[in-house]
């Protein structure tokens, strides 16, 4: 997909349920009145870095089932004020260190419905207003300590349906804003003394 549309034109975009395989650099040109553009159910494999230049007013972006396989680091830094991000439903595999460091206005993160095996120490760092965070059904089979260390808005975290077999030591550091953890239909055998330390009293 490359396209351009005027300044001030449109602040819903909606391409759900077509073809498309990718979307390139500078797709949307300077596309700055663009709130809210889904992608929905496309076959959309991969983002190019500097593919979502242009879209720095929009709030909501939405690419729930679709194939991507990978993300660039700081693929999402154009869009720096997003509230809502949809990847449910993808091919996921891993999360790299950075790759939502300039989202620091996010409230939503879908990741549910993927693949995920890895999430790395840093990928949700600088998340600072996030609320809400999906991590349901991967095949994530442990959590590192201090993962969730920067979200320290976070209301609900769903990792139920995983593989996850341990709860470590400062598992949930961080969390002093939480008030729902879900980590239903796991595989949890040993949880560690000090796993639940720094959660709300």
């Amino acid at each position: 997909i490359n396209f351009s549309l005027p300044k001030n034109s449109t602040s819903l975009v909606n391409l759900d349920k077509n073809n498309l395989k990718s979307i390139n650099i500078y797709a949307f040109g300077n596309s700055l009145s663009i709130t809210r553009i889904s992608f929905d159910s496309n076959l959309i494999q991969s983002i190019e870095l500097r593919a979502l230049q242009g879209l720095k007013n929009t709030q909501t972006l939405i690419l729930s089932r679709n194939q991507i396989n990978s993300l660039e680091k700081e693929v999402f830094c154009d869009t720096v004020n997003l509230i809502n991000l949809y990847l449910d439903w993808n091919q996921l595999k891993v999360l790299r260190n950075g790759t939502f460091s300039c989202l620091t206005q996010l409230s939503t993160l879908k990741l549910n419905g993927n693949k995920l095996i890895e999430i790395e120490q840093s990928a949700f760092r600088s998340l600072y207003s996030l609320v809400y965070l999906y991590l349901d059904n991967n095949q994530l089979i442990s959590l590192g300590t201090g993962l969730f260390s920067d979200l320290v808005s976070l209301n609900l975290l769903s990792v139920s349906v995983n593989r996850i077999k341990e709860l470590q030591n400062n598992t949930f550091v961080g969390l002093a804003a939480v008030d729902q953890i879900s980590f239903r239909f796991n595989q949890i055998e040993d949880i560690e003394p000090l796993a639940f330390r720094d959660l709300p009293k």
